[in-house]
């Protein structure tokens, strides 16, 4: 058995947060495993100033990730599941997905204890347009403008007064140990993945697979396995204005999706449920109801977007 380990990460400080939490629950499991964190700069993280969507989109906080597993660099990579792409590397598979933490997003400010207390002409930052739209959704006086950058440096723009409120994911701040900054709990539809931290490892090396399999938490990997069929069948990413969050019992799921325009002025919400077992089914039938209801058109205007950028 392989008594060492080389796990590929993020170099930010959530990033390697969360994969000493991978860390600490695989020596748990097995107290005498030598395991190492490796670093790893993404394409995301070089062009940090800069729009995601001018540079790719999709998979560019794990490219790179994935080709130091791919070249045996590596022996798992650890990754938030929402910068996962739908396809990835046909060498690869996520074989668990650790337990979920609060997917909900967080609004913070040093003057506004609410997202609705904000006056006109307010300065709210995100890096999301999904997180875009339903701010104007719930507060339509305010100018939303766009905020990249770790967290450390999101709350010291906030703190310098860059901006006057922004948005970010609770489960970030609570694996800081932030929760302390978050003013209100909002109850947006989250980003597919949210919250929960998944483990990617290569097909054929059942000798690691053996050990991760360990750690997989199979209430969240059903719920993020649904949520990713919803992305596929949507051809979205991280970066598109839509979102989904499933609830599984042992048989059972219900679900909630968001789709708007960045205007606002169409927004498609659909909550539902069915069978574990029939998930994909359901998931797809409801897709193809929000393409014709406009999600379609939605998506085409935000392509053309961003080829215009």
């Amino acid at each position: 058995m392989k008594d060492r380990l080389i796990i590929g990460s993020r170099g930010s400080r959530l990033a390697i947060a969360q994969s000493e939490i991978v860390k600490t629950l695989l020596l748990s499991h097995f107290p005498s495993l030598q395991i190492e964190i490796q670093k790893i700069q993404t394409s995301g993280d070089k062009l940090h100033t800069e729009k995601i969507y001018k540079f790719g989109g999709k998979g560019v906080f794990v490219k790179e990730i994935e080709e130091a597993l791919l070249s045996n660099s590596i022996d798992l990579a650890v990754h938030s599941m929402k910068d996962v792409p739908t396809d990835i590397p046909p060498a690869l598979e996520i074989a668990s997905i650790l337990k979920r933490e609060d997917a909900s997003d967080a609004f913070l400010s040093v003057t506004y204890e609410r997202l609705e207390d904000m006056p006109k002409g307010s300065r709210i930052g995100s890096s999301s347009l999904r997180r875009h739209v339903q701010i104007l959704e719930r507060n339509p006086n305010v100018d939303v403008c766009d905020l990249r950058g770790n967290v450390d440096t999101r709350l010291k723009k906030l703190k310098a007064g860059e901006m006057d409120a922004m948005v970010m994911a609770t489960c970030g701040l609570k694996r800081l140990n932030l929760e302390q900054e978050i003013r209100q709990s909002l109850n947006f539809v989250p980003a597919v993945g949210q919250g929960a931290i998944g483990i990617e490892i290569r097909k054929d090396d059942k000798k690691v697979k053996d050990k991760i399999l360990r750690l997989n938490d199979e209430k969240t990997y059903n719920e993020v396995f649904l949520e990713r069929i919803f992305l596929k069948k949507m051809n979205g990413g991280c970066l598109l204005p839509l979102g989904a969050k499933v609830f599984c019992s042992s048989q059972d799921f219900s679900f909630e999706t968001f789709i708007g325009s960045l205007d606002t002025q169409v927004i498609l919400k659909h909550k539902g449920k069915g069978k574990i077992s029939e998930g994909e089914k359901t998931i797809s039938d409801v897709c193809e109801k929000i393409l014709n209801e406009g999600g379609r058109e939605i998506l085409r205007s935000i392509e053309r977007g961003f080829k215009n950028i």
